[in-house]
């Protein structure tokens, strides 16, 4: 006979089966418990991988959209920087012209002979002549040679439009006056300054371009001169017939007198006498 058959075959003692159920029970509940423990710590565990996966697809999220906005400003910042340089060289070629202009004034004061406004255009005509692709050279010139040149300020008449609107219409009784006085009171120099302000101008320097700086562009350039540099507006614009060809040019009222301005020649004369033009109409626009 074998073991186990003796083993079963042999009677057992009271109770004995009721022990090994609660051992074995035990075991088994000691092991579903631990398969539960484990169960749930995997879970747990899986979450937490979870939600660390979530975190970092968030910072990664995050860094790409703080990468998009730091390439943004550093797009922003190539082009400010381009638009800041490219200002820089402008600034700098502007510069050199302004140096070039001060060394070329500067040379005119070591010539052996003095230096006045005659003197200084005809020397300007003949280093630059008269091209059409010289007027803002011109202009540049005008305003640097005003600051060495401009005679002083005038002693200047006080007098209401309708005064300033009767001597222009006593001086040009048979032309049209085309627009009403656009200020109050308007402020007359004397014709003796009138004369030594234009020896000092160089208005009539400028490049004649047709359509662009032609009789009308010379005519409002001499009124916005004496505006400007000597505060008077009392030059208005006469349109008529310069000959056959009808022509813009100025006329200046002052406190003892009308005179006629070709502002192309810098030639003046009394309301009237100005060779060959003939007004029609007046404006002070």
């Amino acid at each position: 006979m074998g073991f186990w058959d003796w083993f079963w075959g042999k009677p057992k003692p009271p109770g004995y089966w009721e022990v090994e159920y609660r051992s074995e029970k035990g075991r088994a509940d000691k092991l579903f418990y631990e398969l539960a423990t484990c169960q749930s710590e995997k879970s747990l565990a899986i979450a937490e991988q979870k939600q660390l996966i979530s975190e970092q697809h968030q910072i990664i999220n995050q860094s790409n959209r703080d990468l998009e906005q730091t390439k943004g400003l550093l797009e922003t910042n190539e082009s400010l920087l381009a638009d800041e340089v490219k200002s820089n060289n402008t600034l700098q070629a502007e510069n050199l012209k302004l140096v070039a202009r001060v060394k070329s004034l500067e040379s005119l004061a070591n010539l052996p002979f003095g230096i006045s406004p005659e003197t200084l255009k005809s020397l300007l005509l003949k280093k630059y002549g008269l091209h059409a692709e010289q007027p803002k050279l011109w202009d540049e010139y005008d305003t640097v040679l005003f600051e060495i040149f401009g005679v002083e300020q005038p002693v200047l008449l006080e007098v209401t439009a309708q005064d300033f609107k009767d001597r222009i219409l006593k001086a040009f009784p048979a032309v049209q006056f085309h627009s009403p006085a656009k200020d109050t009171l308007y402020y007359l120099p004397t014709e003796a300054w009138v004369f030594k302000a234009l020896v000092h101008d160089f208005g009539d320097l400028m490049t004649y371009v047709p359509e662009r700086k032609d009789c009308d562009a010379f005519a409002q350039a001499l009124r916005s001169h004496f505006t400007t540099q000597y505060g008077t507006k009392a030059v208005v614009e006469l349109w008529g017939y310069w000959g056959s060809v009808y022509h813009s040019w100025d006329a200046i009222i002052c406190s003892d007198g009308v005179l006629e301005i070709e502002p192309q020649t810098d030639q003046v004369y009394e309301a009237g006498f100005l060779p060959d033009h003939k007004a029609d109409s007046i404006h002070d626009w």
